[in-house]
């Protein structure tokens, strides 16, 4: 989050977005949107590589509060 790299990024889409006046259809993604798209990518690649062959088998822990939002 705190990469060089990152931060210009995102900093570059969100001026990008707020100098853009579009729809919300035709929106374009800002700076944690983005990052956020990228961190999920990064998750279920990690999630994907646990199981490779119909007689592999593994577990997937997510321990984040981030991953929490779907129990009560």
């Amino acid at each position: 989050m705190n990469d060089p790299k990152v931060v210009l990024k995102k900093d570059y889409l969100d001026r990008k977005c707020k100098n853009l006046e579009l729809p919300s259809s035709l929106r374009q993604l800002n700076g944690k949107d983005w990052y956020n798209q990228q961190a999920t990518r990064a998750v279920n690649q990690a999630i994907g590589r646990v199981i490779r062959h119909v007689q592999d088998y593994g577990q997937i822990v997510l321990v984040d509060e981030r991953f929490g939002w779907g129990m009560n």
